[in-house]
């Protein structure tokens, strides 16, 4: 009995299923992002280290090397004059 006038009615809602799918790509881009970033980490690790080992390999070598003045070739290499282009005496052949 039913004194103010007010039924209620009992109604059963359920909740729309999530489509799966969609749901990946919340998984999908964060993996993807921390793999560039892995990668591009390992990248610049093995371009130090290479960078790293050539210098010690110059390092190592350098003493392999003498660096004398008074060589033939050192004063070959300093003997040559530079000619003088405000001369009038210079001709061109």
């Amino acid at each position: 009995m039913d004194f103010f006038g007010n039924s209620t009615t009992t109604t059963t809602t359920e909740s729309p299923e999530p489509d799966q799918h969609r749901d990946y790509k919340f998984l999908i881009v964060p993996l993807v992002v921390v793999f560039v970033i892995l990668v591009l980490s390992a990248l610049v690790y093995l371009m130090a280290r290479r960078k790293r080992r050539l210098d010690v390999l110059r390092h190592s070598l350098m003493v392999l090397y003498e660096f004398d003045s008074n060589e033939q070739e050192w004063e070959s290499l300093n003997s040559y004059d530079n000619p003088n282009y405000t001369e009038i005496n210079n001709t061109a052949v």
